[in-house]
């Protein structure tokens, strides 16, 4: 597993540059909408991994806390990247959250 992470990242086709790096960590920092979560009207999942650094747990309950009817759910294991190191246990709590949905949408067609 950690293999593929290390490969994954040394021939990833779209790595960020300095230039853009700097300009999406500033638009992290200087963005806030946090004042618009409550308008958010869907089902929502909030899955965030124990060891994130890069966005730890309280951004994730933060987000929970501003969205109506929010879910959270804090994997025991993984970081930012959850998705790869346990894709598993994503897996299996992205399926029960959209299994739980009413069934009442009505079709596209």
């Amino acid at each position: 597993m950690i293999n593929a992470i290390v490969n994954l990242a040394i021939n990833y086709p779209f790595s960020l540059t300095p230039h853009g790096l700097y300009h999406q960590s500033r638009a992290i920092l200087g963005g806030d909408t946090s004042q618009r979560l409550k308008d958010i009207r869907c089902p929502t999942l909030i899955l965030v991994g124990k060891q994130d650094i890069l966005t730890p747990v309280k951004f994730s309950e933060q987000l929970a806390q501003g969205i109506p009817n929010a879910e959270l759910i804090v994997l025991e294991r993984g970081g930012h990247g959850f998705l790869i190191e346990t894709p598993e246990t994503v897996t299996s709590a992205m399926l029960r959250f959209l299994s739980d949905l009413p069934k009442t949408r009505k079709p596209l067609m």
